[in-house]
């Protein structure tokens, strides 16, 4: 997950896109890390190319933001991906 984020923090960056990762950033999670570090980065790249062209007008603050947020219950771990888009 940090591996994705820092791939993806700097190109966000030049967009004003904030990339933030929560929660339990301890997990570990048994799975073919290139199969999993794909389907995470094309999530957050959907999310990326969902806020992009929606903001308000230039002179508003807006704040764009994806989040992934990590959670894990026994022996499951869900990771969702969020962002300030519509819908």
């Amino acid at each position: 997950i940090e591996e994705v984020a820092t791939l993806c923090r700097e190109k966000f960056k030049t967009q004003q896109v904030e990339l933030k990762v929560t929660g339990d950033k301890g997990v570990v999670v048994l799975g073919r890390e290139t199969l999993l570090s794909q389907i995470l980065l094309n999530l957050v790249n959907n999310s990326f190319d969902a806020i992009q062209g929606v903001g308000v007008r230039k002179t508003e603050q807006k704040h764009d933001w994806i989040c992934i947020e990590v959670h894990k219950e026994q022996q499951h771990c869900e990771i969702r991906v969020i962002d300030s888009g519509p819908g």
